[in-house]
């Protein structure tokens, strides 16, 4: 009987065959660049799985799809045939008799036939597989006459002679499920699973998209790290770096101060493994990548955020194209995590936390892979327990980490051995690394008190001062009374267009440079807490209010970030001011009111009876380590933040398999309360040009054309609070609103207080209403 061409995908056509074929080539690659993935058992159960995965698409119906999108003859349907998710029938192909010799362990059966049955995340019937043991022995006899199974060397295949569903959709996620506690199937069953799932949708989605699953590179990221350093630096090692090159392939915590070379002493670390640098803000990773690219020259280094298909496109525009390789393919590798090293988000990776069908991706590649995770204290609670959970599966997996950072809440050590997460911690200096400097700050607090407004316009005539404020609102109201004394001051919050920001990033860093030789500058630049930890900035004087200690000192890093300081007057000024406290879950605060005044009551024990004191920082005596200790040590046991961390991780740990969406994950883990808006000055003032760029990404002919098009209407929205009660108006085919309310920019002086938010109530709308 003459074969039949059986479709797996229609661009490009390609038969079922042929894909099964490119993807074991795939597989194949992988096991030649990483042979100590997997054992040998769990390879097999891999390429059974691969070799499997696509057999459902024997069905008309699905045939019809393709050949109905090919232009091609239909096959006949039979009477009452339903459409069915290829992912359910395939595992049905399997002959029985010939399995239970080839594997004759039964979890590991179990193991090929759930990855196969929810390779893909497709609803179930709750009477589907009933119906589907009756279609198969009714509807699909002939097609297997028909089909030409995937010619493989030294396999022969052996058609099924019943088609059973004795495994189909049982068993390991079902047994997995009966249970309310994490890990209740054997850790090296689950293990498997894992790996055998996750690897099986990365070989399938890389075949399909025709790239290999790894790049692989003659760098490794730890000798062209050395390389960089001997050459730049001509130093020797700090300790910090000696110290994680000495533990490879250990699990770290590093706390570090500024100037002590964390970031070099992570990329040594990594060594030759594939790895992940993640940081809490966008514009972090961006400087970190380019850190990467540019001063070390580690070519194969990869991004992954929300933005980062324009950063690879900006990058080939500036001429800085990564090897040769256009910002499309770049990005895919990027988002197969083919690349050696990447640069991203915790909301890239740690989405496995959450068990939706298709977590096993991220976690049966970090299970082989390094894990930075940079200045973790910057996470709010939830994002912390999301975390700790998310590295008590890794390490179970076999992966590594490594958390570096200035500043590590004690108490974070005590969920981490709770959760017997494995870690080493230097033994060393009360397990701190430190910089060259003793001195870099002396401190002062103003009690009940907003920000002094005449100390900082006399301090802005003769030095570089930042203000830092909790909110936008008061920092726009900060901004407006300055302007009206004609003080030289620019404001920065996260409320400006994407373009208009860009713009400020730019001018703050090129007006405070963190460069051991600039020119003298003076003048004021008012921000919101969105410089903490993502610029590289260095000012002479911080006038800012109260916050949790850890913000302060992140604060603190933007000024005099590596100079020593020796003057009797403060270069730091605290204001009491309890702007933006957040008392409950229903208010809009963005600081915790409990770790505020634990913070509050350390600072004023430090100062003691004393109007300013400098703070030593160096072995033996590290008053900023012991201000950290003071408000994360026992204390912080009876606050909020512990409790939820406490309940989150709680939940986490009873939570089930693939009861919640790939989406839904990604939504908890952001934990999105924002909309995507165009002020209506900005709209009014560029609608030609936004009118074009929405005509082009919704019927430009390439995806390039179309991307770029609505990477560029970004540039005229900004993120806002959704539960502002706005006059907006939405525009479905750009996916953002038009907002009734003001915007202030003039691009010329690079001044402007950006959005200010109106409240529509019955009577219009009201005074600015901005207070995140």
């Amino acid at each position: 009987m003459n074969k039949m061409k059986f479709y797996a995908k229609s661009n490009p056509p390609e038969s079922i065959q042929e894909h099964t074929l490119a993807a074991l080539q795939t597989l194949e690659n992988f096991k030649t660049a990483y042979p100590k993935v997997m054992n040998e058992q769990e390879w097999g159960l891999v390429f059974w799985a691969v070799y499997y995965h696509d057999f459902g698409k024997l069905t008309v119906s699905f045939q019809n799809k393709i050949r109905k999108a090919l232009g091609e003859k239909l096959l006949i349907l039979n009477p009452g045939e339903r459409d069915i998710p290829h992912n359910f029938l395939s595992g049905a192909f399997i002959n029985e008799g010939w399995l239970l010799k080839t594997v004759p362990d039964a979890s590991s059966r179990e193991i090929l036939y759930t990855a196969i049955y929810y390779h893909h995340d497709r609803p179930e019937d709750p009477d589907l597989r009933q119906y589907l043991l009756e279609y198969l022995n009714s509807c699909v006899q002939l097609q297997m006459d028909l089909f030409q199974a995937p010619t493989v060397p030294g396999v022969s295949y052996i058609r099924p002679d019943k088609f059973r569903l004795r495994y189909l959709s049982q068993n390991l996620i079902l047994k997995y499920n009966k249970h309310d506690d994490l890990l209740p199937v054997p850790m090296e069953v689950l293990s498997s699973y894992i790996k055998v799932k996750g690897f099986l949708n990365r070989v399938d989605y890389a075949a399909s998209a025709h790239i290999n699953m790894e790049s692989l590179s003659s760098q490794q990221i730890g000798e062209q790290t050395l390389h960089y350093m001997k050459a730049t630096h001509k130093l020797p090692l700090r300790p910090a770096q000696v110290y994680m090159q000495d533990h490879l392939e250990d699990n770290l915590v590093v706390v570090a101060a500024t100037g002590s070379g964390k970031t070099e002493a992570a990329l040594l670390w990594i060594n030759q493994s594939k790895a992940f640098y993640t940081l809490p803000l966008v514009v972090s990773i961006n400087a970190i990548y380019q850190r990467i690219k540019d001063q070390i020259h580690y070519k194969q280094a990869a991004i992954l955020h929300s933005n980062a298909l324009s950063i690879y496109f900006e990058r080939e525009k500036q001429n800085q194209g990564d090897d040769q390789l256009p910002p499309m393919q770049k990005y895919q590798l990027s988002r197969l995590f083919a690349e050696p090293l990447t640069v991203c988000t915790i909301d890239q990776l740690f989405r496995f936390v959450f068990l939706y069908n298709g977590s096993e991706i991220q976690l049966a590649t970090l299970s082989y892979s390094k894990l930075i995770i940079d200045e973790i204290q910057a996470y709010s609670p939830d994002l912390i327990a999301i975390i700790l959970f998310g590295l008590k599966l890794i390490t179970k997996m076999g992966g590594k980490f490594a958390i570096i950072t200035a500043t590590f809440p004690p108490v974070l050590y005590d969920f981490m051995d709770k959760l017997e997460i494995p870690y080493l911690s230097p033994a060393c200096n009360g397990n701190y690394f430190y910089g060259p400097l003793r001195h870099r700050h002396r401190i002062t607090l103003m009690q009940d008190s907003g920000i002094p407004l005449e100390t900082v316009l006399e301090a802005g005539k003769q030095k570089r001062v930042l203000v830092m404020l909790n909110t936008v609102s008061s920092a726009q109201k900060i901004y407006r009374m300055l302007k009206q004394q004609n003080a030289d001051v620019h404001l920065l919050h996260s409320r400006y267009i994407k373009r208009d920001r860009r713009l400020l990033e730019a001018a703050i860093q090129n007006f405070a440079p963190n460069q051991a030789h600039r020119p003298a500058a003076c003048g004021i630049w008012v921000t919101t807490q969105v410089v903490e930890a993502s610029l590289d900035i260095d000012f002479d004087l911080l006038i800012t209010d109260m916050c949790t200690i850890d913000q302060l000192l992140q604060r603190m890093g933007r000024v005099y970030r590596n100079r020593e300081y020796t003057d009797d007057q403060p270069n730091i000024i605290i204001c009491d001011s309890k702007n933006g406290l957040k008392y409950s879950d229903k208010d809009y605060g963005v600081i915790n009111y409990e770790v505020y005044d634990l913070s509050l009551q350390a600072i004023k024990h430090c100062l003691n009876t004393q109007q300013s004191i400098l703070l030593d920082e160096y072995p033996g005596h590290d008053m900023k380590q012991e201000l950290i200790q003071q408000v994360y040590g026992e204390s912080i046991k009876r606050t909020a933040y512990y409790k939820t961390i406490k309940e989150n991780l709680e939940i986490l740990r009873k939570q089930q398999f693939y009861h919640i969406k790939q989406k839904t994950a990604g939504q908890m883990l952001r934990n999105i309360d924002a909309i995507t808006v165009v002020p209506q000055p900005v709209w009014d003032k560029y609608q030609d040009d936004i009118q074009r760029l929405i005509t082009i990404s919704s019927h430009a002919d390439s995806y390039e054309q179309r991307f770029k098009a609505k990477n560029r209407l970004q540039d005229y929205t900004v993120s806002i609070s959704n539960y502002r009660n706005l006059d907006k108006i939405y525009h479905p085919e750009c996916g953002f609103f038009v907002c009734q309310s003001g915007y202030d920019f003039d691009e010329s002086t690079q001044t402007g207080e950006g959005f200010i938010a109106m409240r529509k109530n019955t009577n219009g709308f009201s005074e600015e209403e901005q207070f995140l």
